[in-house]
């Protein structure tokens, strides 16, 4: 993994597809956090970070469909092109996560 330094693909993908929900909207909550403070090099990586797991998290087949659903709307705001205009976004996508992962 390019920006999980410390952490393989198979060990992310044997965790639980909640843990793994729990780990995108922990690095978007941090890029909210970060935004309202004034930003900075940092939010990149947050983001960056997030787009990184929620792109293992999609390709897990033990996932509901629902939630699928939600997920592939989510790693949309995530994509490359969007990805400037996500720590404006980040605290409804964290939000969205939160529910899911709580359902």
């Amino acid at each position: 993994m390019r920006y999980h330094k410390s952490l393989s693909i198979e060990r992310l993908r044997g965790m639980p597809w909640k843990t793994q929900v729990g780990m995108v909207a922990s690095e978007l909550g941090r890029t909210a956090r970060l935004t309202e403070t004034g930003g900075g090099p940092e939010v990149s990586g947050c983001l960056l970070r997030a787009r990184e797991l929620m792109g293992v998290l999609e390709s897990l087949p033990t996932i509901p469909s629902e939630t699928g659903l939600i997920l592939s709307r989510i790693a949309e705001q995530l994509a490359r092109g969007r990805l400037q205009d996500a720590p404006s976004k980040a605290q409804d996508l964290y939000c969205r996560l939160m529910a899911v992962y709580s359902s």
